[in-house]
């Protein structure tokens, strides 16, 4: 049997992928699905890098 961990309620935000409502390196799962094709490639992933967690 595996143990349960303790996990922290989830949190969902809606927000331009170019600039998300949220502080630097304060997100730990980024879902973009069938968004980036929609957007400045460029910007989003530069977005996307600065809210993800290092790591």
């Amino acid at each position: 049997m595996i143990p349960s961990l303790p996990v922290a309620a989830p949190r969902t935000l809606r927000g331009d992928a170019t600039a998300l409502p949220v502080t630097t390196e304060s997100v730990d799962v980024l879902l973009a699905e069938c968004v980036l094709c929609l957007t400045d490639l460029d910007i989003a992933l530069a977005e996307a890098t600065r809210v993800l967690v290092d790591g």
